[in-house]
């Protein structure tokens, strides 16, 4: 069976949350770790979205027979209730592995990845579940088959039909490697085709990126091995039925190693790609343009030789882009960095963020809100001040550091520092509609507890009494009342809005009756009495609005 999820809210996830923030900006509304049946198990987060229905999906591995990792899908409720929860175990019993996740817009998914056996050393696989995260089928896929050749798929997208396209590699660990691309059936996933693709020096080839355009065309990203088996960017269309369109490599500097971190399309078809380059003194930040034709639009080699990378970018509806990554700072630490580029390659604004003295910090999630502002998240340090250091203990934290900004001219809306404890690694910032944010990541407790995965959400603080006392603080002094642990007060929000969206609706009713019953702690027990039952019922229909 497995183990029980633990889920930190109301009262408790508060004062977790303001115990190792270093600014009110954010707080913790619930979080759930998740360590599965089995001693030693490998539990990670690998996506964090959000459903059209407004439940929260996260998608990773989990070690239910132990050493072995499966793929899971589970799915939450706005308030961090567990909705469900399923499993897929590929039929060799090796360890599987999700890449990446795509959601279609009835809320079902597609993962891709690969698992370890079927014939070759690995084995590429599609999997595709329901909206309600259930199981529906697996493919899976190998080019070559036999003892060292691996197949891998790394990257996932949905066309116009619901059909599957995903990109990889297949080669032999030998050496050698070609980029892969095919198209499955999106109703059964029958393969509809495949191909792949070696270029003069293709040790290196792979698809780490893959889109489909307006018109139905595959546009995939990737690394492509020089004539001098050096790295460069790749980039390659092809049309609906997998017919290469066109294929172009980048190449900064002759000799130059370049490497992909991340891909982004816009609605008119071009792609950004950015990553670094490294020319034999240092890494510089490497943003490069194509348009849909596949002619090079810019190519932006920027600061001075050193550990400067990107790892991640998105296109905001006009075309500009956002890059964000690391910037070494000159005192062997590195800075959160974000760039704003213009359609034409034009870099309109930059911002380092770094907590002062403090040690590595860096991007590695890159999302835009609602209003198409920028929200940057990555792991981070903050130097500890005075007695929170200890006695000759250690000056600095690890944590996780979120930083909204406004997308026209770069100004800091907010930063928020979150130190879960040393041991939990963040993957992905999902921007929440109110204003607050869905991560997830892993954590490593110890070797002996192998890993867990953890998933949360926090929401920007407030002031609602407007006493200059944030309303955390305020539940806690008892200056306001709480009865339900929702962290909203009952003074200032009426009880029953369960989502979280400032409306008492069918929703929230849902998750009330979802809860019936004998449910302590639960935030659908609006009295606080241990029990989901009438009175509540009562409290959240006399509120509805």
């Amino acid at each position: 069976m497995r183990k029980p999820i633990a889920i930190v809210s109301a009262t408790a996830a508060l004062l977790i949350a303001r115990s190792v923030a270093a600014s009110p900006q954010l707080e913790m509304t619930w979080f759930v770790e998740y360590d599965g049946p089995a001693p030693f198990a490998y539990d990670t987060s690998e996506y964090a979205g959000i459903a059209p229905d407004g439940n929260i999906v996260l998608v990773g591995q989990t070690g239910m027979s132990g050493f072995d990792q499966d793929l899971f899908v589970a799915r939450y409720s706005p308030m961090g209730a567990l909705l469900s929860f399923d499993t897929w175990d590929s039929p060799t019993g090796g360890n599987d592995y999700v890449a990446s996740v795509a959601m279609a817009g009835d809320g079902s998914l597609a993962a891709v990845g690969y698992y370890y056996g079927g014939g070759s050393e690995t084995t590429m696989l599609v999997t595709k579940w329901s909206s309600s995260g259930e199981f529906l089928w697996a493919r899976t896929h190998a080019y070559t088959t036999g003892a060292g050749w691996h197949n891998q798929l790394y990257s996932v997208a949905l066309d116009a039909n619901g059909d599957i396209v995903a990109c990889g590699q297949t080669g032999h660990y030998s050496g050698g490697g070609n980029a892969a691309l095919l198209k499955v059936s999106g109703a059964n996933g029958d393969l509809l085709w495949a191909q792949q693709f070696s270029s003069p020096g293709s040790e290196r080839d792979h698809g780490a990126k893959v889109f489909v355009d307006l018109d139905g065309n595959l546009i995939m990203a990737g690394e492509w091995g020089g004539p001098n088996y050096d790295s460069d960017l790749g980039l390659w269309k092809c049309a609906p039925d997998g017919s290469l369109i066109w294929a172009r490599n980048h190449q900064a500097a002759p000799g130059g190693e370049e490497y992909l971190g991340d891909a982004a399309i816009a609605p008119d078809g071009s792609v950004t790609m950015v990553g670094w380059v490294y020319a034999g003194s240092g890494d510089q930040h490497l943003i490069v343009g194509y348009d849909a034709d596949g002619d090079d639009i810019y190519s932006l080699a920027l600061g001075v030789p050193d550990d400067h990378r990107l790892f991640c970018v998105v296109r905001d509806d006009d075309g500009n882009t956002f890059a964000a990554g690391q910037e070494e700072n000159g005192a062997q630490q590195s800075d959160f960095v974000l760039y704003k580029v213009s359609p034409a390659g034009a870099v309109i604004w930059k911002r380092l963020y770094g907590d002062p003295g403090a040690g590595s910090d860096y991007a590695l999630s890159l999302k835009l809100d609602l209003d198409g502002d920028p929200i940057v998240g990555g792991p981070s340090q903050r130097l500890l001040q005075g007695g929170g250091a200890g006695k000759g203990g250690p000056p600095l934290e690890n944590g996780m550091r979120v930083l909204h900004y406004t997308a026209d001219d770069g100004t800091l809306l907010w930063q928020s520092f979150q130190g879960l404890g040393p041991s939990h690694w963040m993957k992905s910032v999902v921007p929440f509609p109110d204003g607050g944010v869905i991560i997830c990541g892993t954590s490593y407790p110890s070797d002996e507890e192998g890993q867990n995965s953890w998933i949360g959400r926090w929401r920007p603080e407030f002031d609602c009494n407007h006493n200059g006392v944030t309303d955390s603080v305020d539940i806690d002094l008892g200056t306001l009342h709480d009865l339900n642990g929702d962290g909203i007060p009952d003074e200032c929000a009426a009880l029953g809005d369960l989502n979280g969206d400032g409306e008492i609706g069918g929703s929230d009713l849902g998750e009330l009756l979802g809860g019936w019953g004998a449910c302590d702690g639960c935030p659908a027990d609006l009295n606080g009495d241990g029990v989901v039952d009438g009175d509540d019922l009562g409290t959240l229909l006399g509120n509805w609005g």
